[in-house]
């Protein structure tokens, strides 16, 4: 690793508090910005550069400069790229927590690392603020999403999802769906390790970490990261994996969006794909006991890591999915501590089936309404 390339990403996380979270110091516009050699560096025309200039010119608010930097994405990336006012409201409600909901100045919406490179340029040489939206699942405001002082940067576009040659690995736009990266995958037979609700976005479930139903078996999502290709605060592109970027590549297993805007996964595959599942509903009346049969699994049956065993309590029912990596005759010994359980109906007998369709139906049992 070159040293330019070591101090950006050791600083990409100040830069990204201070210009996310705290936001910049602008009064007006900043006197030091050389807004036509930066609009040359972008590669844009003579007269998309000197239109700029007359924007920025006559900026003297906060608000003149956010026009300027989306407009500069605009004419950097194309129009389709950037939303602007009026804004398309389903872009700005995507988050699925209500305290997420915010109005930004405009989005962005790059559909390669070239367009997020470009996007952290503009931010940082016109310092304002912004934010980052992969999938929008964390219920934390300004986390990813961001009022009208700033930009959102979405990566939704960024959702593509192939297969290696080999099979042994798949490549994953950071704005892929968990449950568009199984449907992919499942069609030629293959699986990576993710999270186990199909509406989270693939960026930031595996910078934090990604649990998902067989992580006693094969760890984490983050922990089956092949290679990162990361975009870092002075826009340049680079690669962290074993090899490359090392220090890099093991802060990024876990350590959010502190060190770059990651642009593609390249995940390992695991080998599953048909799995033994099996879905019962009870009665709320039976939680205490389906509490006790969940505590009595962990203690004894826990310990074979094919099994898992997803829990949902709502107000009108208790829904139990017992999941086993590897098809099965009958029943894993694991579960044993359900057997005594009346289940007031069984949605999904106990069968092998592909992973996929597990998935399914245990996705269409999250609630589609924002949460709280």
């Amino acid at each position: 690793m070159t040293m330019e390339a070591f101090i950006a990403y050791k600083f990409f996380g100040m830069l990204l508090v201070f210009f996310a979270v705290v936001g910049s110091t602008i009064v007006g516009k900043q006197k030091n910005v050389d807004i036509e050699t930066f609009g040359y560096n972008l590669g844009l025309p003579e007269s998309e550069v000197k239109a700029l200039a007359n924007i920025y010119e006559e900026a003297s608010t906060p608000s003149d400069v956010l026009r300027l930097a989306c407009q500069t994405a605009k004419l950097c990336l194309g129009q389709a790229q950037v939303n602007l006012s009026p804004l398309n409201q389903t872009l700005v409600d995507e988050n699925w927590s209500e305290t997420c909901f915010a109005e930004p100045y405009c989005i962005i919406l790059p559909t390669n690392s070239s367009g997020v490179s470009a996007a952290i340029r503009i931010f940082g040489h016109l310092e304002v603020k912004f934010a980052i939206r992969s999938g929008g699942h964390s219920p934390v405001p300004s986390w990813s999403s961001i009022g009208n002082r700033g930009i959102l940067l979405d990566l939704q576009k960024l959702n593509s999802v192939t297969l290696s040659n080999d099979g042994t690995f798949a490549s994953v736009g950071p704005g892929a769906r968990w449950g568009e990266v199984y449907e992919t995958l499942g069609a030629e037979t293959a699986l990576v390790v993710g999270t186990r609700i199909p509406d989270v976005g693939v960026g930031g479930s595996l910078l934090g970490g990604g649990y998902f139903y067989f992580s006693d078996q094969f760890g984490l999502a983050a922990d089956n990261v092949k290679n990162f290709e990361v975009a870092l605060a002075n826009g340049t592109i680079v690669e962290a994996n074993n090899s490359s970027n090392v220090d890099l590549f093991w802060a990024l297993k876990g350590g959010g969006p502190n060190f770059g805007i990651v642009t593609r996964y390249d995940l390992y595959t695991v080998p599953i794909y048909e799995i033994w599942g099996q879905l019962s509903v009870y009665s709320t009346g039976q939680a205490a006991e389906i509490l006790a049969a969940f505590d009595e699994w962990q203690e004894n049956g826990s310990s074979d890591d094919k099994g898992g065993v997803a829990l949902s309590i709502a107000l009108d029912s208790v829904v139990v999915a017992l999941i086993y990596s590897e098809p099965q005759d009958s029943p894993p010994s694991a579960f044993s501590a359900f057997n005594s359980l009346q289940p007031i109906a069984i949605p999904v007998p106990a069968t092998n089936m592909p992973f996929v369709s597990i998935l399914e139906i245990l996705g269409s049992s999250t609630p589609a309404i924002p949460g709280r």
